[in-house]
């Protein structure tokens, strides 16, 4: 926030907005504008619950994603992503420390998910998606390998959280794992965060270490990623997130819940469908926490979904590409 704001590229809007309407519309339109990030911090009916500040747009062009990298903003894309393919090839492992800010305030009584402020994304959206624009961290339970990935999800109840999970995801395969050995799988969702946690987390990487894509955020922060262990599970969390919830994907499938439709990226609503449930054990927080989110579906505007996906993939393909001596001039977006 504190570089967005230096770099003229931080709106901060005091007024009151509606979460069903307003929000939506102005994250649309800064996206659709090439315009600044905004922090929402009086969204209407949030004025006394313990999260009450909502930020958009951290990501939305690729001036953004070159200062999240310690560029200018101005670089050009193609250096850029030069950029990012050197980070790829030099892996930073994470620290794991006895605390962090993320753990200032802890709830393991009375979890209301509703305390946080989600908007309606679009009209005809199943629910409230509160998995948008933030980490997953999941870790597979035979060889402690992490994962971080960017998996939608919306609020069904004041404690749960249906995702879509599909096999063929990094934490599909790993959920298949602890189905099969009678267990629920624990995972971790982690919002307001370093921006290269969502470059990493929506990026197909393959090539990291055993902390998954903790290792790829490190390089591009250019410094160890400080991570803090998750109160109800063996999971590791960044210790400067502004909040995490913590909880486990129920295996039993009489649990499941209709996830869906939402407008994805492409412009189109998707097809709803029954996928698994996370229960919350825990919520932690900082003091005054705020919220991330993400308006997708601008198609054909290049929203800060896609972005990221843009730019941290086509680092990838070119890597790969290389790699298998294959020689690359260039790779459009």
């Amino acid at each position: 926030l504190e570089c967005l704001d230096a770099q003229n590229e931080l709106k901060v809007v005091q007024v009151a907005v509606t979460p069903d309407g307003e929000v939506q519309e102005i994250a649309r339109q800064m996206s659709a504008r090439q315009g600044p990030a905004v922090l929402f911090e009086n969204v209407l009916g949030h004025e006394r619950t313990w999260c009450s500040k909502l930020f958009v747009g951290s990501l939305n062009t690729f001036g953004k994603v070159s200062l999240a990298l310690g560029l200018p903003k101005d670089t050009p894309l193609p250096a850029t992503l030069e950029r990012l393919r050197e980070t790829l090839r030099t892996p930073v492992p994470p620290i794991v420390m006895d605390g962090g800010p993320v753990k200032e305030n802890i709830i393991s009584k009375g979890i209301d998910l509703n305390q946080i402020p989600v908007p309606w994304w679009h009209p005809q959206d199943g629910g409230r998606y509160i998995n948008m624009w933030h980490g997953v961290v999941t870790r597979d339970p035979e060889s402690g390998e992490y994962n971080l990935g960017c998996y939608r999800g919306h609020i069904v109840d004041k404690n749960k959280i249906v995702s879509m999970l599909v096999r063929s995801q990094h934490w599909g395969r790993q959920f298949e794992k602890y189905r099969e050995r009678g267990e629920d799988m624990p995972v971790a969702f982690v919002y307001g965060m370093d921006p290269t946690m969502m470059i990493a987390a929506g990026s197909p990487v393959t090539t990291c270490g055993p902390w998954g894509e903790y290792e790829w955020m490190g390089a591009m922060m250019g410094e160890a990623l400080p991570l803090v262990k998750c109160e109800t599970s063996n999971l590791c969390v960044p210790a400067s997130a502004e909040i995490v919830i913590e909880g486990h994907i129920l295996r039993d499938s009489a649990t499941y819940a209709m996830e869906g439709p939402l407008k994805e990226a492409s412009g189109r609503y998707s097809e709803p469908g029954m996928m698994p449930v996370m229960k919350v054990g825990c919520i932690t927080h900082r003091n005054d926490p705020i919220y991330t989110g993400s308006a997708s579906g601008l198609a054909p505007v290049l929203e800060e979904q896609l972005v990221t996906i843009a730019a941290g993939t086509t680092a990838i393909l070119k890597n790969h590409l290389q790699n298998a001596g294959i020689p690359v001039l260039d790779l459009p977006l």
